[in-house]
């Protein structure tokens, strides 16, 4: 079924070329610049229809339609179904709802009802005369505007794979060779450095995460000097880095954001001296623009 509603001259010319003057279809389509299926279904419907050359001068164009396509003539006579938009516009608000699919539940409880851009035409206009909004001056980089993209992509490490594999954050940190092995031999118990089971790269990834970290973050830092006075900095720094990886695994499975370090809110340090090698954590904090002891 042909999509094309020809004007009234339009018709009369294939009327005419086809009755008055017995031009193929191909050839009334190339003069008219349709398409020879549109030429075959008028021609059809106008003899089914009992439309017959000349046509009458006062037939209209509304009336000739009419007789050439009656079920859509008597479609477009019912009444529309008119959507509730006040409902419509309070669905929206909720989580992963669109105006497509808002009219797809309308069109199936209206088949006859609005198509999907009359839809979202008649919604906007509906929208438009909610309340009024003032027009607001933003200085230029003040502030920044986030929109909302609906639901989030799933992060996945490809080091790692699924984060649901590991059952809690101390599964996830010795998969990342940060949490300390032991072994028994002569029946004694020794510890070792880390487990040779994980992934190394993990474990350089939070091992430089942490060196930043002590050096961005005054809390973090300072919980390495209270570990360095027990033990020693390369310690001080695995401890770091294995309490990174939990906050990774915890940003990764509940989606939450990072905000605390060991229970206490952290913060940047915006007036933290850069270096061009990291400094090494001793026993005494460097004053701001001190170099570190060789």
């Amino acid at each position: 079924m042909t999509h094309e509603r020809l004007t009234m001259r339009k018709i009369q010319e294939v009327l005419r070329l086809k009755w008055a003057c017995g031009l193929s279809n191909r050839a009334i389509a190339r003069s008219c610049s349709i398409s020879h299926s549109t030429v075959k279904e008028y021609l059809e419907r106008a003899k089914s229809a009992g439309v017959n050359w000349p046509l009458p001068e006062q037939l209209t164009e509304e009336e000739l339609f009419k007789q050439l396509f009656p079920e859509k003539a008597q479609a477009e006579a019912l009444p529309k179904a008119m959507p509730d938009w006040q409902q419509v516009h309070a669905e929206l608000r909720k989580q992963s709802v669109t105006l497509k699919l808002l009219w797809s539940e309308y069109k199936e409880a209206n088949p006859n009802g609005f198509q999907y851009s009359q839809y979202c035409d008649r919604y906007r206009q509906w929208a438009c005369k909610l309340n009024p909004t003032m027009r607001m001056v933003h200085k230029a980089g003040e502030k920044l505007f986030v929109d909302y993209a609906g639901d989030t992509v799933p992060i996945v490490n490809p080091e790692t794979g699924e984060i649901t594999r590991f059952a809690d954050d101390k599964h996830y940190a010795s998969y990342c060779r940060l949490a300390p092995g032991a072994r028994d031999s002569g029946g004694k118990h020794k510890h070792r450095s880390g487990s040779k089971d994980g992934n190394q790269y993990l474990k350089y990834a939070f091992t430089e995460a942490a060196i930043k970290a002590m050096q961005f973050y005054p809390e973090i830092k300072q919980f390495a000097l209270r570990l360095e006075e027990r033990s020693n900095a390369s310690i001080a720094r695995t401890v770091v880095a294995k309490k990174l990886s939990k906050i990774a695994y915890f940003v990764l499975r509940r989606h939450q954001q990072f905000l605390t370090f060991k229970g206490i809110e952290v913060r940047k340090a915006r007036d933290w001296p850069r270096t061009c090698k990291p400094a090494r954590i001793t026993g005494v904090p460097l004053a701001v623009g001190a170099s570190p002891p060789a």
